[in-house]
């Protein structure tokens, strides 16, 4: 499965993720106290590091990880030598994960904490082109978020929603979900956030809303402004899907995927704007 780096207990090394070994104790896995970044790699080379370990960042503070600047730039080497260490020269995807570490019985954190922390990556084969050209098909998940949610702000290693979204995508034979808040509003996907293209603008669902803000998100909008384009943050009801021209999902790994068809709500058309924001992203990314 390729080398990984983990650091606990104040030290950090780089081994064989067979031969890796976490206690039982640890948060994380006793009740997925902790957090996650997903990370693209481009011909060997990370894609978007700062605004993912900025995220990051953000996050074990807001957790009170407590984790130092210095520890930080530990993580950030580590990030920076995934790739070369597990000989990825194409298409990867890395992971960085942290939990709050050990800890006794109980769901209170321990204060102070000793973060365990754990960087990968893996090879990853893209999907073929005729894929994004088709689009995904998608469900409306059952199961409702709920806006005000914290968690739904953090990547957090605690996500049993997104499992039991999956379950049902699985089940209905789908390729995607799409959530719903408890006032009726579009939030993202699974693991993607969600546009769609109306008539005269293309929305996107504010953070308000209870979902992820995005890395690619963000990346997207502003590529579209750049290119005089509409785009507003503003609550996708179901309404809007109905009477949407083309719907996205964007996250880090696929980049932009048009969901072709949402069962009973949607069934769209490959659209000249998706086209344009998929060929924008694919240069920025590449350059």
């Amino acid at each position: 499965m390729g080398i990984v780096w983990i650091r606990r207990c104040g030290k950090a090394s780089w081994t064989n993720s067979d031969n890796a070994v976490l206690p039982v104790t640890d948060r994380g896995f006793q009740y997925g106290d902790g957090l996650f970044e997903t990370l693209r790699i481009y011909k060997g080379e990370i894609w978007a590091v700062d605004q993912h370990l900025d995220r990051l960042w953000n996050s074990q503070l807001a957790l009170g990880f407590g984790l130092s600047r210095a520890v930080f730039d530990e993580i950030r080497s580590a990030v920076a030598k995934v790739s070369r260490n597990n000989h990825i020269q194409e298409d990867g995807v890395a992971k960085v994960m942290i939990s709050r570490g050990e800890g006794a019985r109980g769901y209170t954190p321990p204060v102070p904490c000793d973060p365990t922390i754990v960087v990968q990556a893996n090879a990853y084969q893209p999907l073929n082109e005729t894929i994004y050209q088709k689009g995904y098909t998608a469900i409306l998940c059952s199961g409702p978020v709920f806006s005000g949610a914290a968690s739904s702000q953090y990547k957090t290693l605690s996500s049993f929603d997104k499992v039991m979204a999956r379950m049902e995508v699985a089940s209905a034979g789908v390729d995607e979900g799409v959530l719903v808040n408890e006032r009726g509003q579009i939030t993202e996907a699974t693991s993607s956030n969600l546009f769609v293209v109306l008539r005269d603008r293309i929305k996107t669902s504010p953070v308000s809303c209870g979902l992820l803000p995005g890395v690619t998100r963000r990346y997207v909008v502003d590529l579209l402004r750049e290119e005089g384009f509409s785009v507003v943050e503003e609550p996708v009801g179901l309404d809007d899907l109905r009477a949407a021209e083309d719907v996205w999902i964007t996250n880090s790994i696929l980049g932009i995927i048009r969901l072709r068809s949402i069962r009973d709500f949607f069934q769209g058309q490959l659209s000249e704007e998706y086209q344009q924001v998929r060929e924008l992203y694919r240069n920025f990314t590449q350059s």
